[in-house]
């Protein structure tokens, strides 16, 4: 959070309510954490998929790394709209939509079909009462 120090002061406790395990279920402003375990240390290879759910879209990301000099080879991505009916709709109803979008894209990126020993998965839920 120091990273975004023009925040608006009340705005920002908000976010933190929201992220909170005690305070969440009463902050204005609700939030679903996600956990990076570890970050990028330069020798990354291979194929990543980042899925991004965001308040209108569902986007899945591929991105391929070849050893050489973390050199990226390919990139492609695939958006997804969500429906107005599933924004307003149940968390399950949101989670659903986006597991079949995922399911969906899978035609898109055969390759990664075949084998996919990376998974970076960063989603942000933002949720306004």
């Amino acid at each position: 959070m120091e990273l975004i120090p023009d925040i608006n002061p009340s705005h920002r406790k908000d976010l933190i309510r929201g992220l909170g395990k005690h305070t969440h279920c009463r902050a204005p402003v609700k939030m679903l954490p996600t956990f990076v375990r570890a970050t990028p240390d330069g020798r990354e290879k291979g194929d990543f998929l980042a899925l991004d759910l965001g308040g209108t879209n569902f986007r899945v990301l591929h991105v391929r790394v070849v050893e050489e000099m973390q050199k990226l080879l390919k990139m492609d991505s695939k958006i997804c709209a969500i429906p107005q009916e599933i924004m307003l709709g149940t968390g399950e109803q949101v989670f659903a939509h986006s597991w079949n979008s995922l399911n969906l894209t899978w035609v898109a990126f055969p390759t990664v079909l075949k084998e996919f020993p990376h998974m970076l998965s960063t989603c942000w839920l933002l949720f306004l009462l």
